[in-house]
C-alpha cells in the first residue's frame, strides 16, 4: 500500500465463506486464524477485508477503518452538456493501466499485476483521448451501479460519468471524499462510510488516513 510515508506491506483477504451444510463448526475461524498467522509471519503491517459480520471479525482483531464516500451522479452540478459523448471510447488501455500503476496512493500495482487487472471482465472502462480522462464502471455484484476508478481532466470525467448515468440512472461515484468534492459534489450529498475492516500487526499501530483501496485493486 502506498502513502506519502512510503510503502506499507499489507495483506488482502478476498473472501470468507463456508458451505451451508458445514456452517457452525468454526471452520471459517480456524482458516482465518491460520491465514492471519501466515500473514504475521510475513510481517504485513495490516490485514484488510470486506464483510458485514463485524462482530465475527472483531473477535479476530479487525475494526472498521478508513473513509470513503459515495454520491449519486444525479447530484453532480453543474450538469455536463454530453457534447463529448460521441467521442467516448471503451476498453482498458495501456494508458489507463499506467495511470493506475503511477497512482501515488492506494495499493501498489506493478507490471506483475497486468494480467490480473486486464482480466477484470465485468468492468466497463470508458475514456476520451482529448482532453484525456477515464472512468471505470461496475465490477460484478460487488460494485453494481458504481463508478470506482477515474482520472484525468475533471470536466471530461464529468462528461464520462454522465455518459454512464444516461444508461444507468442509479449509478454512483465512489472515492475519497475530497476527490468527490473536487469533481463538483456538495458535502451534504456525500454518503460517507468506512473503507474496510483492518487488523494491525501490532496493537500500537495507528491507521493512516492516506491509505486507500480502490475498486479494481480490492479483493
Amino acid at each position: 500500500m502506498k502513502a506519502d510515508t512510503g510503502l506499507v506491506p499489507i495483506a488482502l483477504i478476498g473472501a470468507v465463506a463456508t458451505a451451508e451444510n458445514h456452517r457452525g463448526k468454526g471452520l471459517s475461524t480456524t482458516l482465518l486464524k491460520e491465514a492471519l498467522r501466515r500473514i504475521d509471519e510475513k510481517k504485513c503491517l495490516w490485514s484488510l477485508l470486506w464483510g458485514s459480520e463485524h462482530e465475527f471479525y472483531g473477535k479476530l482483531g479487525f475494526t472498521l477503518c478508513g473513509s470513503q464516500a459515495r454520491a449519486p451522479i444525479a447530484k453532480l452540478t453543474p450538469t455536463p452538456s454530453l457534447a463529448l459523448s460521441s467521442a467516448v471510447q471503451g476498453g482498458l488501455t495501456e494508458e489507463i493501466f499506467q495511470w493506475l500503476v503511477q497512482n501515488s496512493t492506494g495499493i501498489r500495482l506493478t507490471e506483475s499485476d497486468r494480467e490480473w487487472i486486464f482480466d477484470h471482465k465485468s468492468i466497463q472502462w470508458l475514456w476520451l483521448e482529448s482532453p484525456y480522462a477515464f472512468v471505470a464502471y461496475g465490477r460484478g455484484m460487488d460494485l453494481r451501479h458504481m463508478i470506482h476508478e477515474f482520472g484525468g481532466d475533471l470536466r471530461t470525467i464529468q462528461e464520462l460519468m454522465y455518459r454512464v448515468f444516461a444508461h444507468d440512472p442509479l449509478v454512483e461515484l465512489m472515492g475519497r471524499p475530497q476527490a468527490l468534492e473536487k469533481l463538483g459534489f456538495k458535502p451534504p450529498d456525500l454518503i460517507r462510510e468506512y473503507l474496510c475492516l483492518a487488523r494491525p500487526l501490532r496493537s500500537d499501530q495507528k491507521w493512516n488516513d492516506e491509505f486507500w483501496v480502490s475498486g479494481v485493486s480490492a479483493c
